[in-house]
This record gives C-alpha cells, structure tokens and sequence, in this order.
C-alpha cells in the first residue's frame, strides 16, 4: 500500500486510549448500541450500568464521564472503518472500485450511529470536533486514492482534495432524509448513485 495512503489511515486506526481488553471491546460495543439508541443527553452513567449490567468502576476505567465514552465510542466506530479501508486498498481493484468501496462500505459501518449521534455531535462541542478530525482523516484516504487515479490516467487531472471533499458532500446529502426520501431510494441506492455519478465525470477526461 502506497505510503500517502498509509499515512491518513494510521489516523484512523490508531486506537486513542491504548489496547482494550475483550471485555472492555464487548463494552464499548454495547455502549454504541445504547447511544445510537438513547442519545447521550438522555443517559446517565446509572443508566449504562443497568444496561451493560457493568459497575461504576468498570465504566470509569474506560472513561470519566459519559461524554468521554461517548468519544471513545465514535474513535471505536472510526477505527471500524479504517480497518475496511486498509482491507480494501489490499485488494486487486481499479480506483473506481476502492472509491465505491470505500464510500459505499462507510455507511454500513458507520449506520449503527443513526439520527442520534449527529443530533448529540451538534450538543457537545469536544465530541464533535474528535468526529471531524477522523472525517478528515477518511477524506484524506479517498484524495490519495483519486491522486493515485490521476496518475494513473484513469482519472482526469484534478485537485484530489477538492474532489474528495466534493463527493464528502454529495454523499453527506445524499445519504439524508430529506433527499432520498422524495425519490424512493434506500441509503445505500442513493449513495451509490452519487458516487458513480462523480467517478463518470471524472474519467470522461481520461479516456
């Protein structure tokens, strides 16, 4: 895997808080499934204990508050998608490929989330920007794959970072209620459809 590629990816997969035990991991797991459910607001640290059927002490050793493992939550889902990512840039694929992939395979990973998450991003400041900082992490790793595209001549000469964050932003529309819902897509279907509409004009030119 070429090194630029490596580089945004260790961003991604660097665990924040060293190595997790298994139970601390099924932990953590568990604490997703309660705020993508819950929210973070609404929950208290009494709440998590009788849901994980954990102690205190278990959680505090994880975090020190409520907010804190809400983070670790978001890294945890983070480091999810740069294992994929890793797997994927592994494979015998052309660009387009691994862009579709890459792109495509991050909502599956990063669903379990929902509405919530992005409601409690909006409410707690420090969370959010540890969210944005591991975004632009996943943007960098898909403007190295459009720039290895570039060079290859199957992709048209273009600012790879700027085409990145383009389709970061069509697919940030896509992928929402308000548009997909009018027009009967799933997610997915609409996700999709807006990648392969950014990778048709940006191999017109190479061809």
């Amino acid at each position: 895997m070429p090194e630029p590629l490596l580089r945004p990816l260790r961003d991604l997969l660097e665990p924040p808080a060293g190595r997790y035990t298994d139970r601390q991991e099924q932990i953590l797991a568990d604490l997703e499934r309660v705020f993508a459910r819950r929210g973070l607001r609404a929950v208290t640290i009494g709440d998590l204990t009788a849901e994980l059927r954990c102690s205190r002490r278990t959680l505090y050793a994880l975090a020190p508050t409520k907010e804190e493992l809400f983070r670790l939550v978001i890294d945890r889902m983070f480091r999810r998608l740069g294992e994929h990512a890793a797997d994927v840039l592994s494979l015998d694929l052309t660009v387009e490929e691994q862009i579709e992939r890459l792109v495509c395979d991050s909502i599956s990973i990063l669903r379990p989330g929902g509405a919530n998450f992005a409601l409690e991003l909006e409410e707690f400041p420090s969370v959010r920007q540890v969210f944005l900082d591991h975004v632009e992490a996943a943007n960098q790793v898909i403007a190295s794959v459009i720039a290895v595209g570039v060079r290859q001549g199957r992709l048209r000469s273009v600012d790879s970072r700027l085409m990145a964050g383009a389709l970061r932003a069509m697919v940030t529309y896509a992928a929402s209620d308000n548009a997909r819902r009018p027009v009967g897509m799933t997610e997915i279907e609409a996700v999709r459809e807006v990648t392969h509409a950014m990778l048709w004009g940006l191999r017109q030119s190479a061809l």
